[in-house]
C-alpha cells in the first residue's frame, strides 16, 4: 500500500478555505504513520503486529493521558466530570430504547445512553450519569 492511500485511510481532513488549517490536517495525518512504521521497524512493546487503527488509538490516549491526569486530580472540577474522565470504556452505539428509569406505562424512547450502566435514559433522567446510577444503593 502506497504512502499517500495509507495516510487517506484513517484522515482528519475537512473542507477549509485556510491554508494553515490545511497543512496542520496534513501534520496530524503524517504524523501518527510515521510513528507507526518507526514502531513496527523497532518492534517495541512485544514482538506481535498492532494493527494500525489501534496504534492510533493507543497512541493519541498516550498524548492526552499527562493532561487527563492533571484533569483528575484538580478539585475544582464535580466529581461526575472526574468520574468520567476515569472512565476509559466506550459503551455500545445509540440506540433508540425505552427509559429504564421512568415507568413502563410511560414508554418514553431515548437514544441517550447511562455510561455507567449501558442503558438507554430520556432527557429528563440524563445527566453525565442516570438518576439510578447517582443514587447511594
Amino acid at each position: 500500500m502506497q504512502t499517500m492511500q495509507m495516510i487517506e485511510t484513517y484522515s482528519s481532513k475537512f473542507a477549509t478555505r485556510r491554508w494553515p488549517v490545511v497543512l496542520f490536517c496534513n501534520l496530524l495525518d503524517i504524523a501518527p504513520l510515521n510513528a507507526y512504521v518507526l514502531f513496527e521497524k523497532l518492534k517495541v512493546d512485544g514482538a506481535g503486529k498492532e494493527r494500525r487503527r489501534s496504534f492510533i488509538k493507543r497512541l493519541g490516549k498516550g498524548l492526552c493521558q499527562e493532561l487527563q491526569e492533571q484533569r483528575q486530580s484538580d478539585a475544582t472540577l464535580p466529581s461526575l466530570v472526574t468520574a468520567r474522565l476515569l472512565d476509559d470504556t466506550e459503551g455500545p452505539p445509540k440506540k433508540r430504547g425505552r427509559c429504564h428509569v421512568c415507568p413502563r406505562q410511560t414508554d418514553k424512547k431515548a437514544t441517550a445512553v447511562c455510561k455507567a450502566r449501558h442503558k438507554n435514559v430520556c432527557h429528563a433522567h440524563c445527566e453525565v450519569f442516570c438518576t439510578t446510577c447517582l443514587s447511594p444503593n
